[in-house]
């Protein structure tokens, strides 16, 4: 489609009928109010599932627009590879920090894990207030489809859950230059489907990385520095995306 449009909107996929789209509330707001569009004006709106509509305002009311679709384009912004970061719970800012960030890299799935060195609660964990950064994230960024959240789940649980998955990876200070993720991805450039777990304030423990080795993981190393949990997950996302043949 064209990229002549430097905004994009976010339409819930059931207010989607046909040829008419029908924006609400904060979304309805943010183009009648801050961007002045009024009747007659085009705009895009993705509905979150992969699909972007080229659309033209028909009615512009208080808490809604309705609009009429002119075109339709699948896909828009977004990465053959499917990649998921499992997340060590960290502090509820730095958490949301990297939720938003890693949106707009390419993530495609975010998974907090509660560790042995998690010491933040998991009451202190806001799925729809991710959720809410997300959907904020694909729009800047001109992506098509949300990423899925998941509320926290435990070290041993997110292993079990990639039995599926081609390439899993997790993070170990420990490794030094042994094994950096740059040379483990060298293998994969055509991967579609990569899992790369990533830990708390303090990393991961000697029984967890034993753990996830038996469940197939391979541990890799970010180099020579220590990273902060939300730096290490940004600067993994980009490695194994740089390194894959589609981005």
């Amino acid at each position: 489609m064209k990229d002549k449009f430097s905004e994009t909107s976010y339409v819930l996929p059931e207010n989607v009928h046909g040829k008419e789209l029908v924006l609400l509330k904060d979304e309805a707001h943010h183009l009648s109010r801050v961007l002045r569009q009024r009747r007659g004006d085009l705009f895009v709106a993705t509905d979150g599932l992969g699909l972007t509509f080229e659309c033209k305002i028909v009615t512009v009311e208080k808490d809604r627009i309705i609009a009429s679709i002119h075109g339709q384009f699948s896909g828009r912004g977004e990465l053959k590879l499917k990649l998921t970061l499992a997340l060590g719970l960290i502090r509820r800012d730095k958490f949301e920090w990297a939720v938003e960030k890693c949106t707009e890299l390419g993530v495609t799935r975010f998974l907090p894990v509660i560790t042995d060195k998690t010491v933040v609660h998991t009451n202190t964990f806001r799925l729809e207030r991710c959720k809410r950064i997300s959907i904020s994230a694909i729009k800047q960024c001109c992506r098509s489809k949300l990423p899925t959240i998941a509320p926290p789940l435990s070290f041993d649980d997110m292993l079990a859950s990639f039995r599926d998955v081609r390439v899993r990876l997790i993070a170990h200070e420990s490794l030094g230059e042994e094994m950096r993720l740059p040379t483990a991805m060298a293998g994969f450039a055509d991967c579609d489907s990569v899992v790369i777990c990533i830990g708390p304030e303090g990393g991961f423990t000697e029984s967890e990385v034993a753990r996830s080795i038996e469940h197939g993981f391979m541990p890799v190393s970010l180099g020579a520095r220590r990273l902060r949990s939300e730096t290490a997950a940004v600067a993994a996302v980009s490695v194994i995306l740089g390194a894959c043949s589609e981005i």
